[in-house]
């Protein structure tokens, strides 16, 4: 069974306990209701990352919770004595014109993700509030003001990268039949089917919206 100082040197992000320098900042939610302690917070620099800290958590028998853009109103995004996987400096985003897709890492918010394909005239359903994390969001359906034509983010959802709690990488898509359950497993409940980590990929194009030319279009790409 690994230790805390073995599973900090295997990681390229840092990992923090009650104490440290930057401590109190990562355990902070936007929610403020909620104040709680983890015992450790692994601020993950990449998957290889997310996979040690998913083992780690799995063989010290120890309670997740996982942050993505630390929006989570309801308090998910951390824990009081267990691991908090934060990916919140995971912050790739690439868009594909050629595809019309973007793809996007787990502690992107929708202003970031929003600001990348804005520069291209392009969009895709996102959230009402632009602080929100695009990993949650999505996982939890993501209604948003282009819902009303274009469906929830989650029916825009083209693949996921997903960290199961066996520690495996595995890629979620339209054609892997149930995908779409695994894809919306309850973000931030670490379960034993799995960990999430943040490469989605979403489906956008341009168009005319009600408000007037210019307003970006999502084409729609349900998983089932």
């Amino acid at each position: 069974m690994p230790t805390a100082d073995e599973f900090k040197a295997g990681l390229r992000g840092q990992l923090l306990s009650p104490g440290d320098d930057g401590y109190d900042r990562a355990r902070k939610l936007w929610n403020g209701m909620f104040d709680r302690r983890p015992a450790l917070i692994a601020r993950c620099a990449g998957a290889a990352d997310v996979i040690r800290a998913v083992s780690f958590a799995r063989d010290n028998r120890l309670a997740v919770a996982v942050r993505g853009g630390g929006h989570s109103f309801p308090g998910y995004s951390v824990c009081d004595g267990g691991l908090v996987i934060d990916l919140s400096a995971m912050k790739a985003i690439r868009v594909d014109l050629r595809t019309r897709t973007a793809r996007a890492q787990a502690g992107v918010k929708w202003i970031e993700f929003d600001h990348e394909t804005q520069a291209f005239g392009l969009a895709t359903t996102g959230g009402t509030d632009a602080d929100t994390g695009i990993a949650g969001l999505t996982l939890g359906g993501g209604l948003g003001w282009l819902s009303s034509k274009y469906g929830l983010t989650v029916d825009n959802l083209v693949s996921a990268d997903v960290v199961t709690a066996d520690g495996r990488l595995l890629t979620a898509t339209s054609r892997i039949p149930h995908a779409r359950r695994v894809a919306i497993d309850p973000y931030g409940q670490h379960t034993d089917s799995m960990a999430r980590i943040g490469t989605a990929r979403l489906t956008v194009r341009k168009g005319r919206g009600r408000r007037g030319a210019g307003v970006p279009r999502v084409a729609s790409r349900p998983l089932s």
